[in-house]
């Protein structure tokens, strides 16, 4: 017994004084530095995304329609120019000329809104509200906005119709859109749930918090998208550059194709991130795959989960 206890003394003094040179090698190469600035830009991290938090909170409480908090910074308002609808119930199949409209924009504070497909040439609107929501074209730019409870609204779309801009900001609610056909796609989220049947989009920018987004099947060229306490999962193509920025929500991507059409560069705080051949997980960890491919794909995750799955359909 004594024997043990002297060999098991020894040996804490052999690791103790390992651990000493250990300190003061990694001090002198700059350790203190390291740990220094991870601590540091961590938790700022972690305070940006509670700042983003914050707002959103702020915004479902009804302090304002603003959805700075979700990117560039705008300031909804009904157009005095053009008829607010009120309480009650409107229906016109026929209501914009598709002819007249090369861009959509559409806003809401709550509600549910449909947009689906049509066989008709026109825009057509289906409305049973209990707040009040406004339609009108200015400069071939159709837009939908509510900052009420929008109660139900239907927008029906040709199906041939191709658009160059779509900007959808929801605050709360629930979105269902069976087709998005355009040139630059822009989607900004708080709490609300939204399901997209089918997208193809040159480029997309999704800004979310709080929220669950769907995308069933895209075709999309560019991908930009920040969230924050959001479960977001994407099916389809793309086949430009990708951007995935998050924290504090799931992130899940089935891509058609091989995963080495990507390079990746992977930055995870506290989150973890899987794709084929390469699980990223803990505190600070930094990851590079270089595939010599021509698209780049950037990953960074903050308290939360990462999954890329490659499929051949």
């Amino acid at each position: 017994m004594k024997k043990f206890t002297i060999v098991s003394l020894i040996t804490s003094g052999v690791m103790l004084l390992l651990g000493i040179i250990m300190v003061i090698i990694g001090v002198t190469t700059g350790g203190i530095r390291i740990i220094r600035s991870f601590i540091f830009d961590e938790t700022r991290t972690i305070f940006d995304h509670l700042n983003t938090g914050w707002n959103i909170v702020q915004q479902e409480m009804g302090f304002g329609f603003s959805t700075g908090f979700m990117g560039d910074h705008f300031t909804v308002s009904y157009n005095d120019n053009y008829s607010v609808y009120t309480t009650g119930r409107y229906t016109d199949p026929l209501a914009v000329s598709a002819n007249e409209v090369t861009d959509i924009e559409i806003y809401m504070t709550a509600g549910d809104l449909d947009i689906v497909e049509s066989d008709a040439d026109d825009i057509g609107i289906e409305w049973n509200g209990v707040g009040k929501f406004q339609y009108y074209v200015e400069d071939h730019t159709l837009y939908v906005i509510s900052l009420d409870d929008l109660g139900d609204l239907t927008i029906s779309l040709p199906e041939d119709l191709e658009i160059k801009t779509y900007q959808l900001s929801a605050a709360a609610g629930d979105v269902e859109v069976e087709s998005i056909k355009a040139e630059e796609t822009m989607i900004y989220l708080g709490a609300c749930d939204m399901t997209v049947d089918w997208l193809e989009t040159d480029n997309l920018k999704i800004e979310t918090g709080a929220c669950s987004l769907d995308i069933l099947n895209g075709t999309v060229g560019n991908m930009d998208a920040s969230y924050s306490a959001s479960e977001i999962t994407y099916q389809g193509h793309i086949t430009g550059d990708a951007d995935f920025r998050g924290s504090m929500g799931d992130l899940e991507l089935t891509i058609y194709g091989d995963s080495d059409q990507f390079n990746y560069n992977i930055n995870s705080a506290l989150g973890n991130v899987d794709i084929p051949g390469c699980h990223v997980a803990g505190w600070s960890q930094n990851t590079t795959v270089n595939n010599s491919a021509s698209k780049e794909m950037s990953i960074t995750s903050s308290m939360g989960n990462v999954e890329v799955i490659f499929s051949t359909r």
